[in-house]
């Protein structure tokens, strides 16, 4: 079969099976289906390959594909992330006038009929059996539902979505993003976003102002600092676990999210919990850390770090960080622990933190540890998709916590998960979130045990979100070298480096504020960008200067310190657009100015 007649489908579904049955009649080859559930990678949708994520497509050959999908959202967000040719497709037993315009990526299925001087937009569905009468138009990504009837010279915004069934009078308006329920009845013109149900339609559920998305151009519009970013695919695989009735803690999704995780950062295990500080403290917990212990830790981290190694009664000792990562030090925890050896007072576990998206540097990290045969945590909370020299974030040391809380580069609302390639380890830490629960017909505990295990809801939602990681990653990245290109030139202005043997997220990116440079500090900048409805953050205060733990042991901490004073995290949201950085840019450039100093 020649090239031409070869596609792409993105979704597998049930409605991609009736693309797929589509572009069959009209004799094209499917090459493969993509889909951003990872449980259906390697499966197949009516025989044909399910190859990997949407965003993998364009590592293949660049063939003209079809969004099989029924969401309009899903297809909108897809059409906008990826630059290909979209094929139109008419089901050969559908009846479509030579007048008629039709969008690309637009499919109509068998059985509709669309009548003279019709237009219809960019990936639209007509639907089987619906019908689109006379000087009809019919805007972008709309969906006319089985058996929907359209009467001539009607208007149906971008992204509507006409059900089953329903009947929309001659010349008759309905507004974008509208929906029109099942066996509806259009009599009059419908405003755009919101819900029409009965005959005759009567609005039944008008969209409240307040949740409508401003445009990227209202200052009104408050910039956060890292949103959480969902799209359809979460809402499918939640409602999918709702069905089921699993809502309780555990349930299939929390079953296969344990193993698309583990898979993704390489581990034998991952145990799904209900945060990373849960993670944390069951791993000091599993490695044995209790009472009058000492556990050395990254300085400059939230304070989850710390705060889990007074859970077990243990003693945080802090290192700070160097220059080149702004995580741990590896020369001076070497140098520490050195001198811990020869008087005998080795800590019992390293909490090592991968800060801001960014692996630590290992090598001499893990080196160090094991000729004093130390365990290492890695604190991957927000670092899920880094990568160390092939590794990835939450391989490294004996046990590793990711966190997966709202601001998160992925989240499931609150979530965490426990990695490690000691299967004996993650089966200890199932049965201490599960309150330590004996085999028994009965409820018998035979020590203390906690409630730590992850909601198969949440865990449903987490899935969706993995499947998009790498998009995600990508846009974090994007938003960095937005700033990098946009801030460079700006005196006294620098960033977090990137480890050359790694590869960050960039979950946050942060800016360093040299005032004598600049002529402003870093809370000026940030006060500033709040005026402007702009979230921004100061890096991490060290823990050594937390009140809490002022009497703590520190290594080092002039490094931490400078980059508390002087650093800022910037608004780094994988939604942000490029109104939005250009916003951020422009307060931050608007400080600059008032300072009168000129580079």
């Amino acid at each position: 079969m020649s090239r031409e007649h070869r596609v792409h489908v993105i979704g597998c579904g049930g409605h991609a099976k009736v693309v797929v049955a589509t572009l069959r009649r009209l004799e094209y080859e499917i090459a493969a289906v993509f889909d951003d559930d990872p449980a259906r990678w390697g499966t197949a949708l009516a025989g044909i390959p399910i190859t990997g994520p949407v965003d993998s497509i364009s590592k293949h050959d660049r063939l003209p594909a079809v969004i099989a999908i029924g969401d309009v959202q899903a297809r909108k967000a897809i059409a906008a992330k990826l630059n290909l040719d979209w094929l139109t497709a008419v089901h050969p037993d559908a009846s479509v006038d030579d007048s008629a315009e039709l969008g690309q990526g637009t499919v109509v299925f068998s059985g509709a009929v669309i009548q003279p001087g019709t237009r219809i937009g960019n990936h639209a569905i007509v639907n089987t059996s619906a019908s689109v009468d006379h000087d009809c138009d019919v805007g972008d990504f709309a969906h006319i539902a089985p058996g929907a009837h359209l009467a001539g010279g009607v208007k149906v915004g971008a992204g509507a979505f006409v059900g089953m069934g329903a009947s929309v009078l001659q010349c008759v308006s309905i507004g974008a993003g509208t929906t029109v329920g099942a066996n509806a009845a259009v009599l009059n013109d419908l405003e755009a976003d919101v819900v029409a149900v009965g005959v005759p339609a009567r609005v039944k559920k008008p969209v409240n102002p307040l949740n409508k998305k401003p445009r990227d151009n209202d200052m009104s519009k408050r910039i956060f600092l890292s949103p959480p970013y969902m799209s359809p695919r979460e809402r499918e695989l939640l409602l999918d676990a709702f069905d089921s009735n699993w809502i309780a803690p555990l349930g299939p999704h929390v079953d296969l999210f344990e193993k698309e995780v583990a898979s993704r950062v390489g581990t034998q295990e991952a145990v799904a919990l209900s945060s990373g500080t849960a993670a944390l403290h069951l791993a000091l917990l599993l490695m044995g850390v209790g009472r009058d212990d000492e556990v050395l830790a990254s300085t400059l981290t939230f304070a989850a770090t710390a705060n889990v190694i007074t859970y077990v009664g243990a003693q945080p000792v802090f290192v700070d960080s160097n220059r080149e990562t702004w995580n741990m030090d590896p020369a001076l925890l070497a140098e520490e622990l050195e001198t811990r050896a020869k008087s005998g007072r080795l800590p019992k576990a390293v909490i090592v933190v991968d800060l801001y998206g960014q692996c630590a540097d290992y090598d001499p990290i893990e080196k160090t540890c094991r000729s004093f045969d130390i365990p290492i945590l890695e604190d991957a909370a927000g670092a899920i998709g880094a990568t160390y020299r092939g590794r990835a974030a939450g391989n490294f040391g004996t046990i590793g916590a990711i966190s997966f809380n709202g601001n998160k580069i992925i989240t499931t609302s609150g979530g965490g998960m426990l990695t490690t390639n000691d299967r004996e380890l993650a089966q200890r830490a199932r049965f201490l979130a599960t309150q330590s629960r004996d085999p028994a017909p009965y409820f018998q505990h035979s020590e203390v045990g906690y409630n730590y295990r992850l909601s198969n809801l949440l865990a449903a939602v987490g899935r969706g979100q993995l499947g998009a990681l790498d998009s995600r990653i990508e846009q974090r990245r994007k938003n960095f070298e937005f700033y990098r290109s946009s801030l460079g030139d700006l005196p006294g202005i620098s960033f977090m480096p990137e480890i050359d043997e790694g590869g960050s997220t960039r979950w946050l990116s942060c800016i360093l504020v040299a005032p004598e440079a600049f002529g402003h500090t870093a809370e000026d900048i940030r006060l500033a960008l709040e005026e402007r409805n702009i979230e921004s953050r100061p890096v991490f205060k060290p823990m050594h200067l937390q009140p809490i733990f002022k009497e703590c042991r520190v290594v080092g901490g002039k490094v931490s310190e400078a980059l508390f004073e002087q650093g800022l995290c910037l608004p780094s949201g994988s939604c942000m657009s490029d109104a939005d950085r250009a916003r951020v840019v422009d307060g931050i450039r608007s400080v600059y100015g008032d300072a009168g100093v000129r580079s």
